[in-house]
């Protein structure tokens, strides 16, 4: 399996877990009183190793600047508040992480925002929410969504967005970098949780905000400086070295991925798989149009509901469930009562979400292992 296109590789020679002794990763000594121009001061104003990840996912986007802060849902909760505060509407996909959803419920609308949603796989929704106010407008996509890895139109969205002059932000946390650039089909914004794949073993909490221009400094001073929603020196520095290996992960774990997909589709205990990537998926040209690979993601629905998800899930042997995804190591939950387990059963059921939908993270293992553990758990249900 090869790239389409030049992928730039990350490369560090000089990485460090902090400056030096002399500069340790918390606070910067001064050489007098009157010296407070440029240079670190203190890590709320700016860390070396930090400064150094947010470059490097600049360069890997496309984009002229990022900002880092401490967990995804920062650099979410940042995006939208900062948009709200400038005055912009926000106008949602209805296809998001439940997290998202909860921030935009319990803080985001008693904030005093005006929140409209659209479906993401028809920008004729966005269309006519666009055309009723004259106010500019942030617009905010997941593609792949989670947890049903239904895919948005990037490039068309961005033409609506700039057509009547909002800006669009997408969430590519599926993706990463090495799957898809939203920058490049015109996406003003890209967020990231760095907890997930791009840090890629499990052991950082971390997200980032990449511009297409340079937009982020009213965000990095409200929310990094003032807020202090900063992002760790040393998860820092362990991201950076995931992202040395992103590119090896994500082909192992995508070519792997299609081969469990294919499985699944075939297998007589499942109704449906959701891969962008395979042959008959609805959205598969698109997938092709705007993806490098199909991702390391599956959503898969099994026959027999919330019973027989729990079944197979506890049924498993190698793939562990986890909350999280996007390890080395694969790992599966159940939606409906993990990540999206705050919408009610109807909102759910609307937007995909069944009770017998399992989401599957697919790691480096050998797709031979993994397609025999799921076998097995799923014979269970004979």
């Amino acid at each position: 399996m090869s790239p389409k296109g030049d992928y730039p590789e990350p490369s560090f020679p000089e990485l460090v877990q902090a400056a030096s002794f002399e500069m340790p990763s918390a606070e910067y000594a001064r050489r007098a009183i009157a010296d407070t121009g440029a240079g670190y001061t203190y890590f709320r104003y700016g860390n070396p190793t930090v400064r150094r990840l947010e470059e490097k996912l600049a360069q890997l986007e496309g984009g002229e600047d990022a900002v880092c802060l401490s967990s995804g849902m920062a650099a979410i909760g940042a995006l939208l508040i900062s948009a709200h505060l400038e005055g912009s509407r926000l106008i949602l996909a209805s296809r998001l992480y439940g997290g998202t959803t909860s921030l935009v419920r319990e803080l985001i609308v008693p904030l005093g925002a005006t929140v409209h949603t659209f479906d993401p796989t028809s920008p004729d929704s966005l269309a006519g929410l666009l055309a009723k106010e004259s106010r500019p407008a942030l617009v905010l996509v997941e593609s792949p969504a989670n947890p049903t890895l239904e895919l948005a139109d990037i490039a068309a969205l961005a033409n609506l967005c700039h057509q009547r002059g909002a800006t669009l932000a997408v969430d590519s946390t599926f993706a990463t970098p090495v799957l898809q650039q939203p920058l490049g089909l015109g996406a003003d914004y890209v967020v990231h949780s760095l907890t997930k794949f791009i840090s890629g073993h499990g052991q950082v909490g971390g997200g980032a905000i990449v511009a297409r221009r340079r937009l982020t400094d009213p965000i990095r001073r409200r929310f990094v400086e003032v807020f202090g929603a900063t992002l760790d020196p040393f998860a820092a520095w362990l991201t950076l070295s995931g992202l040395i290996t992103l590119p090896l992960r994500m082909e192992r774990a995508c070519g792997t991925a299609k081969e469990v997909a294919s499985f699944l589709a075939g297998h007589p205990r499942v109704n449906k798989v959701n891969y962008p990537f395979l042959p008959d998926h609805p959205q598969h040209e698109l997938a092709r149009r705007q993806m490098r690979w199909g991702g390391a993601l599956i959503a898969f629905e099994v026959k027999g509901g919330k019973e027989a998800a729990e079944q197979v899930v506890e049924g498993l042997r190698l793939i562990r469930h986890r909350l999280t995804l996007g390890d080395a190591e694969s790992s599966i939950l159940h939606p409906a009562s993990t990540s999206h387990y705050a919408l009610s059963p109807e909102e759910r059921q609307a937007l995909g979400i069944s009770e017998g939908l399992l989401r599957l993270s697919v790691g480096v293992e050998p797709a031979g292992e993994l397609i025999s553990d799921l076998d097995q758990a799923l014979s269970r249900l004979d």
